[in-house]
C-alpha cells in the first residue's frame, strides 16, 4: 500500500510503513490522525538512523528514551 498521507519516511523503519499504514487504514483511522501516526513513526526512524540503530534495537527502553528527548525538546507528536 502507498502512503497516501504524504508523510516522507526515512531510517530503518521505513520499510516497515506501507505495512503500518495498511494497518491505520483497516483500523479505521481517519486522515488527520492517521497521518500524526505515521509521522511519529517517521520521526523514531530517524532518530534510530541517527544512532546507528536498527528496528530489531527498537526496545521499550529505547521507546521511552526516545520520547524523553521529545518531551525534554518540546516537540509534540
Amino acid at each position: 500500500m502507498s502512503n497516501p498521507f504524504r508523510v516522507e519516511m526515512s531510517g530503518p523503519l521505513s520499510v516497515s510503513a506501507p505495512g503500518f499504514v495498511k494497518h491505520l487504514v483497516e483500523q479505521g483511522y481517519r486522515p488527520d490522525p492517521a497521518a500524526k501516526q505515521l509521522r511519529l513513526m517517521a520521526h523514531l526512524s530517524r532518530w534510530l538512523a541517527e544512532r546507528d540503530l536498527v528496528g530489531r534495537d527498537l526496545t521499550s527502553a529505547r521507546v521511552e528514551q526516545f520520547l524523553a528527548e521529545r518531551r525534554q525538546s518540546h516537540q509534540h507528536c
